[in-house]
């Protein structure tokens, strides 16, 4: 089968440690040229993977090097202008999550998109690329657990401040204002997936360890019939990162679920159905790539990632968390 090319933009980072190990031996995808501002990173980087061609200048490469699609591997404030120069190729993208720092600056992003559609923009959110998240949404619509009442999702972390992503994680300038600009936009997009948009929003922001930014969110989703709790931490030791599912006839239950790896275990509980399913093991930074470069060979192929209009609306619910928690009232939520 035909491998997609790929080039990476902003290769020094996540991209190094998930990204480029991940599609090592995929026969789907090959990265063909990488970019970063580190010359001696990058250099240990084609020699760690035998990888062909390295760049500092991300102009350089989109116009030397010969590939299919392009991967934004840079944090959200280098998105607007790496999509820029990406866009100019009318080569497919996937970009990293968030899409932008904040709402305002992505819908400036989502007017540069205006050539593309879901099949050749996506943004990078590992966790919907997995077949228990798949299970979980086919169990919810087909009433297995009834009409839904309560859903609560959790992921916490630690986040460590000497780190050199930190740097920009906690500038609200560069990394949005706080913990679900993070790791909670990962829960924002999931419930956008299995649940759609909120009719209301109730949010709390903290500062605990961080001075400019919230490193600790909750958001409470209200839905015509039900609710989503939300709870997002940079400064939490000891979390349980579970997602808990709760209907009129029963209940799915994902413990220590949310995080950088796969689900290992779904229980579900019902008048219909009592079952624990064991999943096993799979690369979610892998099945991103490559569910989006299946879509570019197969036009058939529906890769089910992220969408330009989903990440638009992450980012809105994450702003108008903000506005609740600043003004101490529910907000109504009208989608993009």
């Amino acid at each position: 089968m035909k491998k997609v090319k790929m080039v990476i933009i902003g290769a020094t980072g996540t991209a190094s440690k998930r990204t480029i190990p991940a599609l090592v031996h995929s026969d789907v995808c090959e990265v063909v040229a990488i970019q970063g501002r580190n010359l001696e990173k990058l250099q240990k980087i084609q020699h760690d993977f035998q990888l062909k061609d390295i760049y500092t200048d991300e102009n350089e490469m989109l116009a030397k090097a010969t590939y299919d699609c392009i991967f934004i591997a840079t944090p959200p404030f280098l998105h607007f202008e790496n999509i820029k120069a990406a866009t100019s190729t009318s080569k497919p993208i996937i970009c990293e999550k968030p899409l932008a720092i904040n709402y305002t600056e992505g819908e400036k992003i989502s007017r540069l998109l205006n050539a593309y559609d879901d099949k050749t923009f996506m943004i990078a959110h590992h966790l919907r690329h997995q077949q228990p998240v798949r299970d979980i949404k086919e169990f919810i619509q087909n009433g297995t657990i009834g009409e839904l009442l309560d859903v609560s999702i959790q992921w916490g972390y630690e986040m460590n401040l000497d780190a050199p992503s930190a740097v920009w994680k906690t500038n609200p300038d560069m990394g949005g204002k706080g913990t679900l600009n993070d790791n909670g936009i990962h829960i924002v997009d999931l419930v956008i997936y299995l649940f759609g948009l909120p009719a209301s929003i109730h949010g709390k922001v903290q500062s605990l360890r961080t001075r400019d930014t919230f490193d600790n969110e909750t958001a409470f989703l209200t839905y015509e019939k039900s609710s989503i709790l939300i709870q997002s931490s940079q400064c939490m030791k000891y979390p349980g990162n579970h997602f808990l599912i709760y209907g009129t006839k029963g209940n799915i239950e994902v413990f220590y679920g949310m995080g950088e790896k796969y689900i290992r275990q779904v229980s579900v509980n019902s008048t219909d159905l009592k079952k624990v399913i064991d999943y096993p093991e799979t690369n979610l930074y892998l099945n991103e790539v490559e569910n989006f470069c299946k879509g570019l060979l197969n036009p058939a192929f529906s890769h089910n990632g992220t969408t330009l209009n989903e990440g638009l609306n992450a980012l809105k619910i994450i702003d108008t968390v903000r506005k609740s928690a600043e003004t101490n009232s529910t907000e109504k939520y009208i989608g993009f």
